[in-house]
């Protein structure tokens, strides 16, 4: 199996390091979903990204899934078809009319803030695994109507980030 997840990792998938504002960094895979992690430099980011970016392929690989190609090796036109309920295109034409837009400009909107906020997300997340793991074990499912957290008696545990996207729940598991 470590040789497919070498020849998964020699190809040029997009990676996106920022910064956070108390001056560590939050790297990521975008072709990988949850596929991050975060580190006190540029480089420990970076390094840390590699590891779980391993972890990622070896767990998608297990399962069965579906390796995405990197992005680069798709060609873009920037143009796309897109069908919608009646009613649905009916609201979003009243939305962009009441905020002056074209249509087109509302549903650009629309889409660049989901993407925005499936980043944010995952720099939360990120986030939480740094600061949680010299806590208690914590247990955490996120959707997104709510976020429960629930604090678990005993021995201190390391805890990382195990998002499962198909249900739209991220939990944070003991390890």
């Amino acid at each position: 199996m470590m040789d497919k997840v070498n020849e998964y990792l020699q190809q040029s998938y997009a990676k996106v390091l920022t910064q956070d504002e108390d001056g560590g960094y939050l790297a990521e895979i975008l072709e990988f979903d949850g596929c991050f992690s975060y580190g006190e430099t540029p480089e420990e980011a970076l390094e840390n990204l590699a590891d779980v970016a391993e972890s990622w392929l070896e767990a998608t690989i297990e399962k069965g899934k579906k390796v995405p190609e990197p992005l680069s090796s798709y060609d873009m036109s920037g143009k796309f078809l897109l069908r919608m309920p009646k009613n649905l295109h009916k609201r979003a034409a009243v939305l962009a009319e009441q905020d002056g837009v074209s249509l087109n400009t509302f549903i650009v909107s629309a889409i660049s803030e989901r993407v925005g906020t499936h980043t944010f997300i995952n720099e939360i997340f990120s986030r939480l695994n740094s600061i949680i793991k010299t806590q208690l074990p914590v247990r955490f499912i996120f959707s997104e109507k709510n976020l429960l957290a629930t604090a678990e008696t005993g021995v201190q545990n390391e805890i990382e980030i195990t998002p499962v996207s198909e249900n739209k729940e991220l939990l944070l598991a003991k390890t």
